[in-house]
């Protein structure tokens, strides 16, 4: 026979269809000669649900004393959408026992929907018996298992939607019945899919959900990190309910939201019946800590303690090195250069405190005198300078670094076996020099902002008083020198000796330091004119003297 529902074959005497699973009665089938007639009426056909009880073991495993599984081979019939058992029995309307319940505030209420299964047990439990069908399959199995605890496990109702209502918003409900039910119960099962119609949702309540949150910053920008943490009286929330925008990353003046979750804000309304009154809150960042970037951020509190700290590094190293021939005529400070790393990963700083330092030196001895001020520029470098919460400059002023190079001041007076009497110094003779070496050098990495005042530093001393009576080679003019005499002399010396040739003669000279060294002789006067002095004024032995200093410095490199 065929199906007329499926259109499938099926044997001789089945009473489901094997493909579809529907009933094979008088008006569901089709008479077809079978080439099947032989097989035996006994074997028949498992129906859809017969095959899943097919085990017993299975079947035990899947049925409990209370709860059996609702399946076995049933003869059912659809229509309208209500499910009718073959056997005679009663028919419970569903629809009248359905317990809808709302909870929550308006625009975030909550529905619930319940099958009323007291009344389903009160009304129609003691009528309820299974069907020969659930006893052929079941057998022994059903001993102890009421009906009404049957049934349960297969008939349940779901919302399309339960949150989130509003009053007047329509909530569709479904139900789910299992098909094959009414085979084991002799009750029939009517309902229809429908809708329900929020109401009575009361008006939202609000409150300020972010009266108890507390955002901290802490760190160095531009790596600052903002944390959150909620102590409002509100127990319902915690600071996990709360998300913010940017935590880290972060540098003074950035902005960050705060936003308080949806999940939160529906849980305000179901279990407090309020909700924030608003769910975004802007914070700006402040009190961290950053490196300095402009000399306009230095305060004077701690320029001052950097200035103090520079003063003492200075006079401590004239303590430790200086002689009486030296004293510190002035230090002024002139201004700062900042440089500022030009890679953005990097925020290392350096802040030089510029100085103009003069210092008194004299001499005397037989070979003459010199009293005199010298000028030098010199610096001390902090690093690493830090702006803290309260817009102070942090800074370890006992952490610094000073000139690494020498200058000398030459007083022009001869001292010995050595050449001139001279003064060491760290630091540098022009303030160019000085630039070039902390600015310009490391132009390629850093970036610098300056502010250099050279007015307050007190002006250059532009004579000073040196008395020479002695000779660099006294004796040059009446005896030959030697190359041993020679390599005795500095280059300077070497210099001023080929000139005392000249200088006895009354030449004067064009080089300004070397007409300042012959003035400061008592034995020289000079009135002859460079251009109008002649070497025939010189003696054999001079011009010899000449030529062998002259020999000298050119194959030694020095003129």
């Amino acid at each position: 026979m065929f199906c007329r529902n499926c259109g499938a074959e099926n044997t001789d005497g089945a009473k489901f269809c094997e493909k579809c699973g529907k009933p094979l009665d008088a008006e569901n089938t089709q008479d077809v000669k079978k080439s099947t007639a032989h097989v035996a009426a006994a074997e028949g056909t498992m129906s859809k649900i017969s095959l899943k009880l097919e085990q017993a073991d299975k079947l035990k495993k899947m049925i409990s004393p209370k709860y059996l599984a609702g399946i076995g081979a049933g003869v059912v019939v659809v229509a309208g959408g209500a499910i009718f058992a073959v056997n005679a029995g009663k028919t419970i309307q569903l629809d009248k026992y359905l317990l809808f319940e709302t909870s929550g505030c308006e625009g975030y209420g909550n529905a619930v929907v319940e099958i009323d299964w007291d009344a389903i047990k009160s009304k129609y439990g003691s009528k309820m018996e299974f069907t020969s069908e659930a006893k052929d399959e079941f057998g022994k199995s059903l001993k102890g298992v009421k009906p009404i605890d049957f049934i349960q496990d297969y008939i349940s109702v779901q919302l399309e939607n339960d949150n989130k209502l509003s009053n007047g918003d329509v909530v569709a409900y479904t139900w789910d019945v299992d098909e094959d039910l009414s085979d084991y119960i002799n009750c029939k099962f009517k309902y229809k899919d429908s809708e329900y119609k929020i109401s009575d949702l009361p008006e939202a309540q609000t409150f300020d959900a972010f009266d108890g949150v507390m955002i901290t910053f802490s760190g160095t920008e531009p790596k600052g990190i903002a944390d959150l943490k909620y102590t409002g009286l509100e127990q319902e929330l915690d600071s996990y309910d709360f998300d913010i925008s940017q935590s880290s990353g972060l540098s003074n003046g950035d902005v960050v939201k705060v936003s308080i979750r949806e999940a939160a804000v529906e849980r305000c309304a179901k279990e407090l019946g309020r909700v924030p009154a608003g769910t975004e809150m802007e914070y700006t960042v402040e009190g961290l800590e950053g490196y300095l970037s402009k000399l306009a951020e230095l305060d004077n509190v701690t320029l001052d303690e950097m200035k103090q700290q520079a003063e003492d590094a200075y006079l401590a190293e004239a303590a430790r090195n200086w002689s009486d021939d030296e004293t510190l005529e002035s230090f002024t400070y002139l201004g700062d250069y900042l440089l500022t790393s030009k890679k953005a990963e990097n925020h290392e700083n350096y802040l030089y405190l510029i100085y103009k330092v003069q210092i008194h030196n004299f001499y005397s001895s037989e070979e003459g005198s010199y009293d005199g001020i010298n000028d030098l520029y010199w610096f001390i470098q902090f690093e690493n300078l830090m702006i803290d919460s309260n817009s102070k400059v942090k800074v370890d002023v006992t952490r610094y670094k000073t000139p690494g190079n020498q200058i000398e001041m030459d007083s022009g007076i001869h001292e010995g076996y050595w050449g001139n009497k001279r003064w060491s110094y760290k630091g540098y003779k022009t303030l160019d020099d000085l630039y070039k070496d902390v600015v310009t050098a490391q132009s390629d990495s850093f970036n610098h902002e300056e502010n250099i005042d050279e007015s307050a530093a007190p002006a250059p001393v532009e004579k000073q008083t040196v008395t020479q009576t002695g000779y660099i080679l006294p004796d040059s003019s009446t005896e030959l020198v030697t190359e041993a005499d020679l390599e005795a002399l500095s280059d300077e010396d070497c210099k001023i000796a080929l000139n005392e040739i000249y200088a006895r003669h009354g030449r004067k000279f064009k080089d300004a330091d070397l007409q300042a060294h012959f003035a400061a002789c008592d034995w020289y006067s000079g009135t002859i004119e460079p251009d109008d002095f002649s070497d025939s004024v010189l003696s054999e032995t001079e011009i010899a003297n000449r030529d062998l200093i002259v020999a000298y410095e050119e194959a030694h490199g020095i003129r």
